[in-house]
């Protein structure tokens, strides 16, 4: 059913169109008859109810366009662009769619809509060539580009109506306007061209004096004074604007060839010319006045200005006058003058005086008086919403708080015209706004956030070369050094030529470069950001002051680089070009220590003493490092006397326990052991704390000890060990001790001070040596069991020190000596045992001494001997095989076995022949065994043999008293 319903207007609407077609033919043709004959009042109602009456006809959108027109017609520009906007949005089938861009670009210039209108009739031109709206459409568009200072698209706008409507009245009143717009571009020569081509003669005599005055001053631009003048002169005559014009540049003419009586008769035709319309004559002045000033013409300008100043009329009185005043009043350093001239206008022209009560508060500015500027700026925003000049005032406004105290009031100002201000023809305004919103954070202590907002701003506005330093200063201050170095590194790359640009800039962000790379530890990249800077560049750009801090800087980089002579070089030229700079304690120090660095301590001893005499904080030190330079030079005795001094003039000083400390040292060297160590002791007593009072303490038993004085020495290493129970020196102390105590004779204390360190400190450097001694100790006591545990821990814990003192070879002999050996067979077995037995030289020796040990004294052990000398002489080696073999011999000798003993004898002498001696006394000894058997034979031959062959050894003597019957 609802269905159907819905049906039925459809129906009754395709019933009635045709039965209503003649009334809507008659009701448009009736409007359409109004519009053609300008009634647009009836037009308008006509249009309005046809479209109520016939809401679907195809004619609407037309209807809808004419409206629009009419509306515009009778004035009433929003009306119209209202209208047009419902065309192009709801009627864009009407045939007369591209015309909506001219009427929308009109109306927006009647209404002073320049860049509206600019656009609209740019779209207009480029979809329409209308023969009539065409050149309406060029020339209200140059009119709008002028207006908005577009000089360059007007003038080819303009160029264009000329050169394809020429003939029409748009572009005759376009060449006065094209002469216009070249004459704000500073395209003279275009000017003289269109001068010469003609177009004057197509003008209007009132057009004509405007085309003769834009062309005299193209002439006047071109520094063509003379032809400009001869045009000026015949201006005079012209209607009043132009004759202004025309005097006015006379009279500059006539001022700057200081023609004070063509200046005069000028004054006087211009105050005849305009004599019945006064305020043409008072416009004259003014322009005569505003031009002197903008010339620097101070006293013409002035003189001009008051003139217009004296009339009694303020009410009528042009603003620019009071303005100027006012500006020149500033100047002169007179703001109180200025506020005068001001406010007497204000008082006269309280509604019409806007620009005058904004310059009253810039006045109120320069005079300190932040309150009333504020105030006045605050007036001028609520008065004017919709000024022009609203975000410079809105900006005063905000720098007046600022300067009042007010700052959170101007930094919310500021904030929410960032975040605002977004029109490009503000950028500069804008710029200004961040400059305060920065300013503010700072005076608020809000650095970060004065840095980030800063840090924004140069993004914005990189050339801005000053906020660039600027920024660089708040992230040194915040002490951001690698950002600071990102920050020249872009400074760098978009200005390589800053040092020529922006000198102060470029120095000033090399030192805090400088600087940041020296808090980054980074020396070589300060040295090569501050050896840019040079005295003289520095004092060029007004940064002298900083010239000695980069010399200290330098100074420093170079010290900390390793480069201990630049360093001195540096700050050397610091001390000599500023003798009483506030560095100078700093930089004698920094001399000082790179001197002492360098080895040379005369020079060292020279600037500590300089610094020494000055209250500075560095005094004490460099008192103490003049003692400390001097006993490097080893002068002891005046460093003895610094370090006295020191230490009992400045008991508070910092450095006064280290100079007692050298001091006692230095007595120690001299020989003066009482005095080093009461020095030592008064150490400790007067500076308990110091890190120097345990050392001190330690040294003073080490003085004693060195003297001799073992009892002093024990003493005080005890004192030490009380004092410093868990001092770092106290296994030292112990060992010390122990040795004071064995030099004493105190053997059993040594070993309990030696016992204490072994069992407390299984880490310490003297651990081996008391081990060493503490046996030995114990095995003199014959304690070998002790003394063998002790000597096996030595081995384990210190085998190279084992090694040393041949700990193996001493642990056996201790052992043999437990076995019942004596003590030499004891120390001989554990050679043998060392060495290998008959391996080595050594050992073999060993076996020697031992053998004939247990021959000669015939003890039990004789029966060990033979087998120890047979191993020697099986190794072969002649000297010990040949003194074994006479060993055996005399083993064979013991037991009576005389035959056997003569041939081990004989044996010996063959083993080695080199050893005559030998040889002959193993032959004697042969010899003399066969006498003792009773074999005279073999005794004869014997015998014979030494007389062959050694007939002058004592020996052979020896043996013939064998055969005479006598006895060796």
């Amino acid at each position: 059913m609802k269905k159907v319903l819905l049906l039925v207007p459809v129906l009754c609407c395709a019933v009635l169109v045709p039965l209503s077609a003649a009334t809507e033919s008659e009701l448009y043709s009736e409007a359409e008859s109004y519009y053609r004959a300008g009634n647009y009042l009836l037009a308008l109602d006509t249009y309005a109810e046809f479209i109520r009456t016939y809401p679907l006809s195809d004619r609407v959108a037309d209807a809808q366009y004419r409206r629009g027109v009419s509306q515009f017609r009778l004035g009433r520009f929003r009306e119209a662009l209202s209208t047009f906007d419902e065309v192009e949005r709801r009627y864009r089938s009407t045939r007369f769619f591209d015309y909506i861009y001219f009427w929308r670009g009109v109306a927006y210039f009647r209404m002073d809509g320049y860049a509206q209108a600019e656009r609209a009739l740019g779209v207009f031109l480029r979809n329409v060539s209308d023969p009539e709206l065409t050149p309406q459409a060029y020339l209200y568009k140059a009119q709008a580009e002028i207006a908005l200072r577009d000089f360059r698209g007007a003038s080819a706008d303009l160029e264009a109506l000329l050169d394809g409507h020429g003939e029409t009245e748009s572009a005759r009143h376009g060449v006065i306007l094209l002469m216009y717009a070249y004459l704000q571009s500073g395209r003279y020569q275009e000017i003289g061209e269109l001068a010469a081509s003609g177009a004057r003669e197509e003008l209007s005599e009132q057009r004509r004096e405007l085309f003769d005055l834009y062309t005299a001053e193209a002439l006047w631009n071109e520094g063509r004074e003379q032809e400009a003048e001869g045009i000026f002169d015949r201006l005079r005559s012209a209607e009043q604007q132009v004759a202004s014009v025309a005097y006015r540049r006379l009279f500059m003419a006539a001022a700057q060839r200081g023609e004070l009586d063509s200046m005069e008769a000028l004054v006087r035709q211009a105050e005849s010319r305009f004599a019945g319309t006064p305020e043409a004559l008072e416009d004259l002045w003014i322009q005569v006045g505003v031009e002197s000033y903008q010339q620097g013409k101070v006293d013409l300008s002035q003189y001009f200005l008051n003139k217009v100043w004296s009339l009694p009329d303020k009410a009528r009185m042009r603003g620019t006058v009071p303005l100027y005043l006012a500006e020149l009043s500033i100047q002169e350093g007179n703001p109180d003058r200025a506020a005068g001239v001001l406010e007497q206008y204000l008082a006269e022209n309280p509604k019409d005086a806007d620009l005058t009560r904004l310059k009253l508060g810039d006045v109120r500015l320069l005079q300190g008086d932040y309150a009333s500027a504020g105030q006045i700026y605050a007036r001028y925003l609520e008065d004017h919403p919709d000024s022009q000049m609203y975000p410079e005032a809105l900006y005063l406004l905000a720098y007046s708080q600022f300067r009042n105290g007010e700052l959170a009031a101007a930094l919310a100002l500021a904030e929410d015209q960032l975040e605002r201000m977004t029109d490009p023809e503000l950028r500069e305004l804008r710029a200004d706004w961040y400059k305060l919103a920065v300013v503010v954070h700072r005076r608020r202590g809000e650095t970060a956030e004065a840095a980030a907002l800063l840090q924004e701003y140069t993004q914005l506005y990189p050339e801005d070369l000053d906020a660039r330093i600027d920024l660089l200063k708040l992230v040194f201050s915040q002490k951001d050094y690698q950002k600071v170095v990102g920050e020249t590194d872009s400074l760098r790359r978009e200005f390589p030529d800053l040092g020529e640009l922006d000198p102060y800039v470029y120095l000033l962000s090399n030192y805090l470069r400088g600087l940041s790379e020296i808090g980054l530890k980074r020396y070589a990249g300060a040295l090569e950001a501050l050896d840019r800077l040079d005295g003289e560049a520095l004092e060029a750009a007004g940064l002298s002051a900083i010239w000695p801090y980069t010399l200290y800087y330098q100074g420093w980089a170079h010290y900390r680089n390793g480069d201990y002579r630049a360093a001195r070089d540096r700050v050397g030229l610091l001390m000599q070009t500023e003798p009483s700079h506030p560095l100078l304690p700093q930089a004698l120090f920094l001399a000082g220590w790179s001197s002492y660095s360098l080895g040379d301590y005369r020079s060292s001893s020279q600037y500590f003493a300089r610094l020494a005499k000055m209250n500075t904080p560095e005094s004490d030190k460099s008192a103490f490092l003049q003692a400390r330079s001097l006993l490097n030079l080893r002068d002891l005795d005046t460093a003895a006397i610094l370090l006295r001094t020191h230490y009992t003039t400045r008991p508070g000083s910092e450095f006064a326990d280290d100079a007692l400390f050298e001091y006692a040292g230095v007595q120690a060297q001299l020989g003066n052991t009482a005095e080093a160590a009461e020095a030592y002791a008064r150490l400790a007593d007067s500076y308990p704390r110091s890190p120097l009072a345990e050392e001190s303490l330690y040294k003073r038993g080490e003085v004693y000890s060195a003297a001799g004085l073992y009892q002093q020495a024990k003493d005080a290493f005890y004192e030490y060990r009380t004092r410093f129970p868990r001092g770092r020196l106290v296994d030292a102390a112990l060992y010390w001790g122990g040795m004071a105590a064995y030099e004493l004779g105190e053997k059993f204390g040594a070993v309990l001070h030696w016992e204490r360190l072994l069992e407390t400190f299984s880490m310490s450097p003297f651990r081996p040596d008391a081990l060493r001694r503490t046996a030995e100790e114990y095995a003199e006591r014959g304690d070998q069991k002790k003394a063998i545990e002790l000597y096996t821990l030595l081995i384990d814990e210190y085998p190279e020190e084992a090694v040393v003192y041949s700990i193996s070879q001493r642990v056996d002999e201790l052992r043999y000596s437990l076995q019942g050996l004596s003590d030499r067979e004891a120390v001989l077995a554990s050679i043998i045992g060392a060495e290998g037995g008959a391996r080595t030289a050594k050992g073999r020796e060993a076996m020697i001494e031992l053998a004939r040990l247990y021959i000669y004294e015939g003890s039990r052990r004789m029966e060990l001997a033979p087998e120890m000398l047979q191993k020697v002489v099986d190794q072969g080696e002649p000297v010990t095989a040949s003194q074994a073999q006479f060993l055996i011999g005399e083993y064979y000798y013991r037991r009576s076995e005389p035959v056997q003993a003569a041939r081990e004898f004989l044996e010996a002498g063959y083993l080695n022949p080199d050893d005559t001696d030998q040889m002959a006394a193993s032959i004697f000894r042969a010899a003399e065994m066969m006498y003792l058997a009773g074999n005279m034979t073999d005794v004869r031959e014997l015998v014979g043999r030494l007389e062959q062959h050694f007939p002058g050894s004592t020996w052979t003597g020896e043996a013939r008293k064998l055969l005479e019957g006598g006895r060796r």
